[in-house]
């Protein structure tokens, strides 16, 4: 007997996990890729694709991969899809928009992300990894590497934008505030040591 697949799509946060999961449930389980839903999915087969960020959740919380096996392996055929985009960039994007996390904190939970990831990587279970960046600048072909992956065939490309330039500017207009910033302290300081 033919299990059902189970695809986890797991990455950062701002990593572009949840556009990787809309694509997978609409290639794979015919999901519509504007679905309210935007974490689990499950067709009458009991086929699933679900999507999880790494952290989640208001708590940040990590999900346990070995609770995963424990839980689904015997019941369905496991794989992974683990999303990537630049550091840099998903570190810069999650702090705007949670603001309550700082630097620090957004490292640390890259590092543990990294950790999941790479455990997953080392484990018996097919994995794929799908780079937003290169999804972007490949588009359809390069879709088509994760829609074998899944074993299916699919015309469907979404509409993708380049969310990576948008934080890119924003960080440019951040940096000219902080220089303005110093420009600004540095002639205050110097005028009024001169002018004393």
């Amino acid at each position: 007997m033919v299990k059902p697949k189970f695809f986890f799509v797991i990455g950062p946060e701002s990593s572009g996990s949840t556009l990787t999961a809309r694509i997978c449930a609409q290639v794979f389980l015919n999901v519509p890729f504007d679905s309210e839903r935007s974490e689990e999915w499950e067709d009458d087969k009991g086929n699933r694709v679900w999507h999880v960020s790494l952290p989640s959740g208001p708590e940040a919380t990590f999900a346990d991969v070995n609770q995963w096996v424990r839980d689904y392996s015997e019941s369905h055929d496991l794989h992974f899809i683990l999303t990537t985009r630049d550091i840099t960039l998903s570190e810069y994007s999650r702090r705007g928009r949670f603001m309550r996390r700082g630097s620090y904190e957004v490292k640390r939970h890259s590092g543990r992300a990294r950790e999941i990831m790479l455990q997953v990587m080392s484990m018996e279970y097919p994995w794929y990894i799908s780079s937003y960046e290169s999804m972007i600048f490949l588009g359809k072909p390069y879709l088509d590497l994760m829609y074998s992956f899944m074993g299916v065939e699919s015309d469907f490309m979404p509409s993708l934008r380049d969310g990576n330039l948008q934080r890119i500017q924003s960080m440019g207009l951040v940096d000219n505030l902080k220089r303005t910033m110093r420009r600004t302290l540095f002639n205050v300081r110097t005028r009024d040591k001169f002018s004393t």
